[in-house]
């Protein structure tokens, strides 16, 4: 069993100006307990949390007076977040080679949006229901053959004076293939699946049908083939050479469907479209990792093909005095690759290098950059073990986290100036027994930089991430000791 608690008052930016109602809590509960027999091995697990994220656009907009510096209080507007999820993962040992993998689990979310005053503004109530079977069969010393049916149902109740998205009701049942290979150099997997989901909205108290966007109840039905196909080869020189290509697709949410109201949280007003299609994608990686000794590299790169991409735009139209944002489709390719390398020398065993670069580019058919994507970024780490013992260890961190600027925006995006990071963090551990005692320092943006993310949604109203942040953590496990009779 385990509780836990957070409590973060509002930050504030490299200029020493403080972002107001930033601040956010979280109250948390977690358990788990199961047991492994001769045929049945079962793992449960129960968590439970309230979470209040303060609104920092509504408080900007509202004017609202600050309070102490040091407030952690939830007057000011602020979301609320309710959920508690119970699962179980169960495996049925049938006799030497087959296995059947059964899981289920419940997950219930409260939602609530409050403006202030203790008036709860939104109160939607999404229930999930799980339950995923699996056969697994080993055909000889190499195969592995897998079959079963993933299903989900979810219910979506709205209780408060103000709705966005109407209640629904949704369901998803899909049935699935698999075999996979292992070898001694080779290894290969490949799968197919069938999947059938339905949508369905009903006349919502507070929710205006209709309107500007003309949004009806609706019934939706969605069915999809996909497919994959993966290897991996392992050559005997340290080289490792990984290829996988597959087809995916995602059915447009009840919010890309039919919101129809104002998100207090980023202040615009947002539209739904009930003709969205599914999305399709046709995906291509292929990855190459080398290891020998002192040094480690790793390549890798990507590309994924969408049909009926969704994304949120503006319209360039206001309603009721807010910018009103609907959600498009587009056909539209993402393409990009992440590498990585490590050194360790060999006489200096207490150094250690890494380093890494990420890029992804995004684009419609039309012609235009794809909103919300990161811009390109280094990574340069360098770790000193300063101690290392059989009952202690000491070690020190500094990483310079490079972010270039965006110059791609979307058609509706800005650009965005370059930045970089200096985070350190210095850790010691004792071992004491049957214990880890451990403490660590942390700094994240020592020197303090002003910037802006470009995927921050704070951007265009001035608000600029979090400055220099120093923390301490400790962490002392307590043992609980049987007495021997």
């Amino acid at each position: 069993m385990r509780g836990g608690v957070e409590s973060h008052a509002d930050y504030t930016d490299g200029n020493g100006k403080r972002v107001l109602n930033s601040r956010f809590t979280n109250f948390v509960y977690k358990s788990t307990w199961g047991f492994t027999g001769k045929k049945w091995v079962s793992v449960n697990n129960l968590m439970a949390a309230n979470s209040n994220f303060g609104f920092i656009m509504e408080a900007a907009q509202l004017n609202e007076k600050p309070d102490a510096r040091l407030s952690r209080s939830f007057d000011m507007p602020h979301h609320t977040v309710y959920f508690q999820v119970l699962s179980s993962q169960n495996t049925l040992l049938l006799n030497g080679h087959s296995t059947i993998k059964l899981n289920a689990g419940i997950h219930l979310n409260n939602r609530q949006e409050q403006e202030g005053g203790k008036r709860v503004a939104i109160n939607m109530q999404l229930n999930s229901f799980a339950l995923n079977a699996m056969w697994v069969e080993k055909m000889g010393n190499n195969w592995e053959l897998s079959a079963g049916v993933h299903s989900n149902t979810q219910t979506n109740r709205n209780a408060g004076a103000r709705v966005i998205i109407p209640d629904a009701n949704l369901t998803e049942l899909a049935g699935v293939v698999y075999a996979k290979r292992a070898g001694e150099m080779l290894n290969v997997e490949t799968g197919l699946r069938y999947d059938l989901s339905t949508i369905q909205s009903f006349a919502t108290k507070n929710f205006t049908f209709g309107g500007i966007n003309n949004i009806q109840p609706l019934n939706n039905a969605y069915a999809a083939w996909n497919a994959s196909f993966g290897s991996s080869l392992v050559m005997h020189n340290n080289w490792n050479i990984k290829l996988n290509t597959s087809t995916g697709y995602r059915t447009p949410n009840l919010a890309e469907l039919s919101s129809n109201g104002l998100r207090e949280g980023t202040i615009r007003w947002e539209l739904g479209r009930m003709d969205l299609a599914y999305e399709q994608n046709l995906s291509f990686d292929f990855s190459l990792n080398y290891e020998h000794g002192q040094l480690a590299f790793e390549a890798s790169i990507f590309s994924n093909r969408f049909l009926n991409y969704i994304y949120l735009a503006p319209t360039g139209n206001q309603y009721i005095g807010f910018d009103i944002y609907e959600y498009r489709q587009d056909n539209a390719l993402l393409q990009g690759g992440e590498f990585s390398a490590d050194y360790n020398p060999y006489r200096i065993s207490w150094l250690g290098f890494h380093g890494s670069f990420s890029t992804v580019v995004g684009k419609s058919d039309n012609g235009n950059y794809l909103p919300y994507i990161p811009a390109n970024r280094f990574t340069g780490e360098v770790k000193v073990q300063l101690k290392k013992t059989k009952k202690a260890s000491l070690q020190f961190k500094i990483s310079c986290v490079n972010v270039e600027a965006q110059n791609k925006p979307s058609a509706f995006e800005t650009r965005t100036k370059g930045y970089y990071l200096v985070n350190s963090v210095i850790a010691y551990t004792l071992h004491s027994g049957v214990r880890n005692i451990s403490c660590s320092l942390t700094g994240n943006n020592l020197f303090n930089q002003v910037y802006y993310d470009h995927l921050s949604r704070f951007k265009y109203f001035g608000i600029y991430n979090v400055g220099r942040n120093i923390s301490f953590n400790l962490y002392y496990p307590l043992t609980i000791r049987k007495n021997k009779h």
